[in-house]
């Protein structure tokens, strides 16, 4: 009879069919039921949690937010004394923060608890969040440049640094490979920083790669007026993302005043791209230039 009460109990526990979250116009993959006879389902802890659109609290006022993220452990399933099935301990995996207004400041302190292998969290949205044209702590929380040798023993340090590749990349989205859905839109995000955040998807080297598969930019502020030189940096890395498959899966891109140049060059990288996985890179330059000589 106890047994049959602890089966019961488990199958309650599991989530409904169709349980998801839409964050920032990117959907995390459906979450689907988890029979009972399959596996037991344990534990209270929140599987999305929303925190949004109180612009009248300080960042300060998260803090509290903080510490909890810092728990919040991806916990690999356990032996069940009591059921045949390993039990899977229920942790946070979505986040939503939009419309908070905590600045650079108040959303690199979420992503930096972020930063570790065991992190549970999945899809975030800091969307609406006052980070400004740089967002310069947040991206450094998001990823970061260190020294190589810091990540491997002598020798292998040693075949990196003759294969020139003297960095890797650390942060949040390349501590762990958990982080799969990012939303930074309406943050008024510069070309600068959009480029940066481009860049280091595509450069990442070392030990780790970053796991982001969707990256919502909208509503940034991608076009003039801007420092010289960010809208040409812009425009080269959204080609060399475009051209490089098995990073991002979604890019949302609406409403940043995307200059003409930025957009040819990104087509331009997804024609390069389905080129080379046909064998045959087209000309796309010299036939352009070919055009304006006409």
């Amino acid at each position: 009879d106890e047994h049959r009460l602890l089966a019961a109990a488990d199958a309650t526990a599991a989530p409904a069919d169709g349980d998801k979250a839409r964050l920032g116009g990117l959907a995390p993959p459906q979450q689907r039921a988890i029979p009972s006879t399959a596996v037991a389902v344990g534990g209270p802890s929140l599987a999305l949690l929303a925190v949004k659109n109180h612009d009248h609290l300080r960042a300060d006022d998260f803090a509290s937010l903080v510490t909890y993220l810092r728990s919040c452990v991806a916990s690999p399933p356990v032996p069940s004394p009591f059921a045949a099935a390993p039990s899977v301990a229920r942790a946070l995996r979505w986040l939503d923060l939009s419309g908070n207004r905590l600045g650079d400041a108040g959303v690199a302190s979420v992503v930096a608890a972020l930063d570790r292998d065991d992190s549970s969290v999945t899809a975030l949205d800091v969307s609406s969040n006052n980070l400004g044209a740089f967002a310069a702590r947040t991206l450094d929380a998001l990823f970061r440049e260190e020294p190589l040798d810091d990540h491997l023993d002598a020798a292998a340090a040693a075949a990196a640094a003759a294969a020139q590749a003297p960095v890797c990349h650390v942060g949040a989205l390349f501590c762990g490979a958990k982080l799969r859905y990012l939303s930074l839109a309406g943050n008024g995000l510069g070309p600068r920083a959009a480029a940066r955040l481009l860049n280091a998807l595509v450069d990442a080297g070392g030990p780790t790669r970053s796991s982001l598969r969707g990256l919502s930019l909208e509503n940034s502020a991608l076009g003039p007026p801007c420092a010289i030189g960010a809208l040409a940096s812009l425009s080269a890395a959204l080609r060399a993302l475009a051209k490089s498959p098995g990073l991002l899966e979604e890019l949302d891109l609406r409403h940043c005043r995307l200059q003409p140049d930025a957009v040819k060059e990104l087509l331009f990288g997804l024609v390069e791209a389905r080129a080379a996985a046909d064998g045959a890179l087209p000309e796309l330059r010299p036939r352009r230039a070919a055009r304006r000589r006409a």
